[in-house]
């Protein structure tokens, strides 16, 4: 596992070009959330580095992903571990944690299909908003599926923004001002946290790692 982990930050920091420790867990983390949809933070990241805690179960495999390997079996298969008998886990146990899997994926699938029914919102609102490119509009709730409940915030604040090098992505204090969302591997921005209305999924704060791959480097 030592080495494994040593794997791991030696690319991030090549991938980073920063000599902190910090600095190279942030990338990582940032790599995982992107490109894996998969969430280990910086501050756990560290405490792997420092020895403090081991990563467990599918965190092995996506450190192992971001190092090329497809999981942290292959890792050790490729590296000849001497200890990959050991660590290597059984078929019996993978149907087992398969198994865990489907059942888990079908207790959250379930209660979303039967929400699915309703489609619209219900006449009589005063006043409701359409998605229109890249803004909203009011609307008059006429109960069609691309409509959304009035929201004063989200009607002003949010909207779809082409972003360059010379964009301000952070305020002064650090927060972001660009959030953005991939889809298809094509990534879109937005000036303001929340979900985004044509493919239905919550928008993410823009971070250093997706400025450096998705703009700088476009």
């Amino acid at each position: 596992m030592e080495q494994f982990l040593q794997d791991v930050f030696k690319k991030a920091k090549e991938e980073s070009g920063e000599e902190s420790l910090r600095k190279w867990a942030e990338h990582i983390s940032d790599y995982l959330m992107e490109e894996n949809r998969f969430q280990i933070s910086g501050k756990t990241l560290e405490r792997y580095y420092n020895g403090e805690t081991t990563p467990k179960g599918e965190k092995k495999n996506q450190l192992a992903t971001y190092i090329g390997y497809t999981s942290y079996q292959d890792y050790l298969i490729t590296q000849h571990k001497e200890d990959q008998t050991e660590e290597v886990e059984s078929p019996i146990s993978l149907k087992v944690k398969n198994k865990k899997k489907v059942l888990t994926t079908l207790l959250v699938i379930f209660p979303v299909l039967f929400g699915i029914g309703y489609l619209g919102f219900s006449t009589g609102r005063e006043k409701c908003m359409v998605w229109m490119e890249d803004h909203f509009e009011v609307s008059t709730c006429s109960g069609e599926p691309s409509e959304e409940e009035w929201n004063e915030y989200r009607f002003e604040n949010f909207r779809e923004v082409e972003v360059n090098p010379d964009t301000e992505f952070f305020a002064p204090n650090g927060k972001p001002k660009i959030w953005y969302d991939k889809e298809n591997n094509v990534l879109t921005y937005y000036t303001a946290p929340g979900i985004n209305p044509e493919t239905e999924q919550t928008v993410k704060q823009i971070t250093p790692y997706i400025i450096q791959t998705h703009v700088m480097n476009k």
